[in-house]
């Protein structure tokens, strides 16, 4: 997607002017918070909530957290509790972070003990690197590889393109040098493209995009036969064993992926930068053994099954991650979506009238956990459930359906950001 800031801003603007027109209110039906206070699971001491989602995960392969606001403590809380529970229980060895495929291999060295340390605020990307929560979650997790789940380690990588300290194909063009750097044929390739890469690298989507548009149109031409020429090459490349060469192919797609998002821009219609996270994760997933599964923590807009709807997107939305993963993985693919009350983190208003959020906060006002897989299709509360309505995002709100988009939805009273209370290396 573009900016964030710019995007985030345009969605909040246009949600307010179109918000009113909706007939949310006559839409609202108090059968909801009927239904959903009978199947409500308290998430407290108790754990019955992580176990609650632990048996719904039963017969995953990939299980996706979402998150409705980045980097808010409750929410990383929960998917680290989660992913304890899990790992404890050898029923999943992959996270998977909304962060560089690339730069997640730094990350993955560490939390594996081939290294003793790791720079967070540089290998998280910038959804994570001011968690305090990830990065424990991150030393817990080199803690359980190195001792108690030396037979069943877990392993990290990130679905995204390489999304470090900016938008940029170095880190990848990196990797792929350290991997498959002694071919000439690649690293001819690769000499050719890092100028390019350079001129284009920039703090985030919309430094690049304008960077990219101010390539001659010769020069973008030439952008794109090199990385095809790159694909091409590592995947002609026999110089190493068959992982080594899986991930030169993958680092070389991630290059061609950054490049087609640039070409056809961050708002095109096929949604360029989830149909990589879709396709990287699916690259994961796929190299998983046989009864192991992954967890993927991402936001709410790239983990949910539908299509991403709002004020400021073309009619009919955008594929998200989720939903590429959804029709490529069926049931096996879980979607956990994630909700919260009180004051919201721009405006610090309540819940919007006639939003998911206030809809939820109708259960209770506490933080609870909902099973959406059995959620009512028929009657005026199945229509509820499957109709288009705003849901916090970020600082705006995205239009869904609740239980087209998530299998469970997670609800927590408030939240407050996640900060780190140590520096940016361990």
């Amino acid at each position: 997607m573009t900016s964030r800031r710019t995007y985030i801003s345009v969605v909040a603007a246009l949600s307010l002017a179109l918000l009113p027109r909706l007939p949310l209110q006559a839409q609202t039906d108090s059968g909801f918070a009927v239904w959903a206070k009978t199947r409500a699971i308290p998430i407290d001491s108790s754990a019955d909530a992580r176990r609650a989602l632990d048996a719904v995960a039963a017969s995953s392969r990939l299980i996706g957290i979402g998150e409705s606001v980045h980097a808010m403590r409750p929410f990383m809380a929960l998917r680290v509790e989660l992913l304890k529970e899990l790992v404890r229980r050898h029923r999943a060895t992959v996270l998977i972070l909304e962060s560089g495929l690339p730069e997640s291999i730094a990350l993955d060295d560490f939390v594996r003990g081939r290294t003793d340390s790791v720079d967070f605020a540089a290998q998280l990307g910038p959804d994570y690197s001011g968690s305090d929560v990830v990065r424990e979650a991150m030393t817990w997790l080199r803690e359980w590889n190195l001792g108690a789940g030396k037979a069943h380690p877990v392993d990290v990588y990130g679905a995204d393109m390489s999304i470090g300290d900016g938008r940029s194909m170095l880190p990848a063009l990196d990797r792929l040098q350290s991997v498959a750097g002694a071919d000439r044929h690649v690293a001819g390739i690769l000499d050719s493209l890092r100028p390019i890469a350079s001129r284009l690298a920039a703090p985030w989507y919309n430094g690049a995009v304008r960077n990219y548009g101010a390539l001659p149109s010769d020069e973008k031409v030439r952008l794109t036969a090199l990385v095809a020429r790159l694909v091409g090459s590592t995947r002609a490349w026999r110089g190493a064993s068959p992982d080594r060469r899986a991930f030169a192919e993958r680092f070389a797609r991630i290059v061609q992926q950054d490049e087609v998002m640039l070409r056809e821009g961050p708002l095109s219609p096929e949604n360029p930068r989830d149909a990589a996270m879709a396709e990287n994760t699916s690259w994961i997933v796929a190299r998983l053994p046989r009864g192991e599964r992954a967890i993927l923590w991402a936001h709410n807009a790239h983990v949910q099954r539908a299509l991403i709807r709002g004020p400021a997107l073309p009619p009919g939305g955008f594929p998200s991650m989720g939903y590429r993963l959804g029709k490529t993985m069926g049931d096996t693919y879980l979607a956990i979506g994630t909700a919260y009350g009180g004051p919201s983190i721009d405006s610090a208003r309540a819940p919007r009238a006639g939003s998911v959020d206030a809809a939820l906060g109708a259960v209770s006002g506490s933080s609870f956990l909902i099973s959406l897989r059995d959620a009512p299709s028929e009657g005026a509360l199945g229509a509820w459930m499957h109709a288009d309505r705003p849901m916090r995002f970020q600082v705006g709100h995205l239009m869904l359906p609740l239980a087209d988009a998530f299998d469970a939805i997670v609800y927590v009273d408030r939240v407050s950001p996640d900060q780190p209370r140590s520096g940016s290396s361990r």
